[in-house]
Parts: C-alpha cells; structure tokens; sequence
C-alpha cells in the first residue's frame, strides 16, 4: 500500500528505496521476491533513466525467486510473465512447463500458458518442443485454427510438406477468414507439385480478400509452372504494385528474379534484363 502511495504520488525515489529494503530481506519467501522484481518493472516505466538498472535488478530478484521452491501456481505465472517481459525466454518456458506438468488441475490457465510456451519455443527456434505442446492443444481442443496453423509452419519450416498443407488446410476450414493460411497453404501446395490445388487455393483467397501481394506473387509462380507467361507478368506486375503502395520491404532478390525470368520465357529480354538487375542492386551476389 505504501508503495502504491509513493507511485501515485510521483515519489518514485521514496518509492524505490522501499522495494530495495524488501529485496534485502534475507530468506525472503518466494512471493516477496516475484512482488519486489513486479514493483521494479513497474518503477522503470517512470524512472527511464533508471530503466536498465531497474530491469536488471528485477531479473536478479526473479532469478532469486525461482531457486525458491514455490509451490502457488498463481506466483508462478507471475514469474513467468516476469521473465517473459525481459525476453528470458529460457527460463520463461521453464516455468510454463513446470505449470502444465506439476498443476494439471489448472485448467482455466492451462490453454493460455501452452499459447504462451508454444510462442517462446518458437521464438527460440526449439520447434521439436513447439510442434509437442501444439499437438497437445489441437488434441484437447480440434478447433484451435492457430494451434494448427502454427503446426503448419513448424512442418514447413522441417520440410514435411504434405503434413504443413495439412494443418494449413485445417486451418482455413476451422476459420475461412484466416487470410495467411491461404497464401502459406499454396505456396505449400506448389512445393508438393501440386499447382492445380495451389490455383484454388489463390482464386479462393482472391475472391475472398483485397489485393494481397502474397496472393498476387504466388499467382505468377503458378503461371510459370503452367507456361502461362503473359499472366506470370500480369501477376507479378500487380504484386509490385501493391507491394510498392504498402511495403516495399516484400521486393526481395528472388521476386525480380521469377519476374525478369517470366519476361524472358516472354521473350522480352529488355524487361527480363531490367528486372534482373533489380534482382542484383538487392542482392550483388545472387
């Protein structure tokens, strides 16, 4: 309460010396020290230049906390979000997994803490462990249309194609207003082969959204694959066009490169050549 006091009151130094008279406390319980790094995060949102020492003490006092034996899962959590908000994520999904494997009685937090771990692990490119606590989500609850989605990048980025057109594939059923699995499950079907699918899939997606330069890119690879040059550049035109109108940043090295290829089999070799050198201002050594 007396903390509360000073914060409002803009004492922030009364404040402080308070919450660093409680860290000092010898044998301190658990919930003391996840209270004390909470008030320091706290304090560094209106004491900025202080920010960085502030954030450092937290993390000391919630480094301190967790060798505790804490068995209250409410301060678990908050430890967790502790850690979360200072980017630990290693630590972070330790406790999350403690949660789901000591509290399975948990069940009213027990989907928002397995978001929460998927998310670090995947942060941390750990995606064995990631792709584990999403088939447990998809299991418990089938229609988690993220938790599918998620296991669809997992399996793209692991090159299991046919499993992430899967779970792309479940992903829009559970949610047809779900606009990025549209694009992630042609582009899918396109590495699979399977170009007619991956057609569908981007007239389905056309018909459904506004102008999209993943839609309107993939689109042009699909002609490609099906000779259709003239419709390849008509595509990739349009997606230049969107892209330039809200994020350039979407232009990279392989774009003006399928785009000049799709001039050239065109046989207009001065925009096939124009674009090639677009293609190399990006990336000289492409």
């Amino acid at each position: 309460i007396l903390f509360q006091i000073y914060f409002q009151n803009g004492q922030f130094a009364d404040a402080l010396s308070l919450v660093d008279g409680a860290a000092k406390i010898s044998h301190a319980p658990g919930e003391l020290l996840v209270l004390c790094g909470e008030l320091y995060l706290q304090l560094s949102t209106r004491m900025p230049d202080q920010k960085q020492a502030l954030s450092a003490r937290a993390l000391e006092i919630f480094q301190r906390a967790n060798i505790n034996e804490i068995k209250v899962p409410e301060v678990l959590l908050r430890l967790a979000e502790g850690f979360n908000s200072l980017n630990h994520d290693k630590e972070t999904a330790a406790i999350y997994e403690k949660l789901l494997n000591d509290f399975p009685e948990l069940s009213l937090v027990r989907e928002r803490v397995r978001a929460k771990l998927a998310d670090i692990l995947l942060r941390m490119k750990d995606h064995p462990r990631a792709a584990d606590v999403l088939k447990t989500m998809v299991r418990d609850n089938p229609t988690d249309f993220r938790a599918n989605y998620l296991l669809g990048n997992i399996s793209y980025e692991m090159t299991n194609m046919v499993q992430a057109a899967e779970s792309y594939s479940k992903t829009i059923l559970l949610n047809p207003d779900f606009q990025p699995a549209y694009a992630e499950l042609a582009s899918t079907q396109l590495s699979l082969d399977k170009t007619a699918d991956a057609k569908a899939t981007l007239e389905a997606a056309r018909k459904k959204f506004p102008r999209d330069f993943s839609i309107e890119y993939l689109s042009g690879m699909v002609a490609i694959r099906q000779n259709n040059y003239t419709n390849a550049v008509q595509c990739f035109t349009e997606a230049e066009v969107i892209a330039q109108a809200g994020n350039p940043n979407q232009l990279r090295e392989m774009f003006y490169f399928e785009f000049g290829s799709a001039y050239e089999r065109l046989g207009d070799p001065a925009q096939a050549e124009k674009n090639f050198l677009k293609c190399l201002a990006i990336a000289p050594d492409f």
